[in-house]
């Protein structure tokens, strides 16, 4: 067994201790669902940089263990480094996703942050949390999902729809949520509103979607009196 093949079962073994899934791991580097399963049993033949970076976090190990010969050379965990006890920050962007026609707003000034304990921001996500950022969305057309005022969390990393669900689209010069269907067979892209009295976009290739973020949790938004 050479050592590519040996980092290979590395890999699986750890996946597998984490009990994290192909698929999950697949979508969290921006990758399609096979990516990872398709890259133990040989294909790609090496990762790129930044997903082996992402790879070594998600994992919590250092990058090294994935490209050093020498296998049994591991540091400390990245995510044992990094606090997971601890408070993650995450960026509050003022920039309005609009359920709807649209706004022009794409500034990512931030105007604060939000903190979310290490433990449950890895519940939602195995993004870092600069990559995580909140925006308030407006408008009605995606009821009854989300209402004026909702508050979510985007996954940057997504710089396209990696599978169907909701995502914050540039369109023009105006950020959107909506939801991603995706056909496997050609890859072309519905872009849908759950209000139903607003229109389907389409798109011929899915990686033409301008691409901000995933929505990855949603904050309800409820007056009490």
């Amino acid at each position: 067994m050479n050592k590519t093949e040996e980092i290979r079962q590395k890999i699986d073994v750890l996946i597998k201790e984490k009990n994290l899934s192909y698929v999950e791991i697949s979508r969290s580097l921006g990758k399609n669902d096979a990516y990872i399963q398709q890259y133990i049993k040989g294909k790609p033949l090496r990762l790129p940089e930044d997903t082996r970076k992402g790879l070594a976090i998600i994992l919590g190990v250092s990058e090294q263990l994935l490209t050093d010969k020498d296998l049994g050379n591991i540091v400390t965990p990245i995510l044992k480094r990094n606090n997971p006890d601890g408070m993650a920050e995450i960026d509050i962007i003022d920039a309005v996703a609009c359920c709807g026609s649209g706004i022009d707003n794409c500034d990512e000034q931030i105007i604060g942050k939000y903190l979310i304990s290490q433990k449950d921001l890895m519940s939602i996500t195995f993004a870092p949390a600069s990559s995580v950022k909140m925006l308030r969305v407006e408008g009605d057309s995606m009821m009854p999902t989300l209402t004026a005022g909702d508050m979510v969390l985007v996954d940057t990393t997504h710089c396209y729809p990696t599978g169907d669900g909701l995502y914050v689209l540039l369109v023009g010069e105006r950020l959107m949520v909506k939801r991603i269907q995706i056909n496997p067979i050609n890859n072309s892209v519905r872009i849908k509103s759950d209000n139903p009295e607003y229109a389907v976009i389409n798109h011929d290739d899915y990686k033409e979607t301008k691409t901000i973020g995933e929505v990855i949790f949603i904050y309800k938004v409820q007056k009490v009196r």
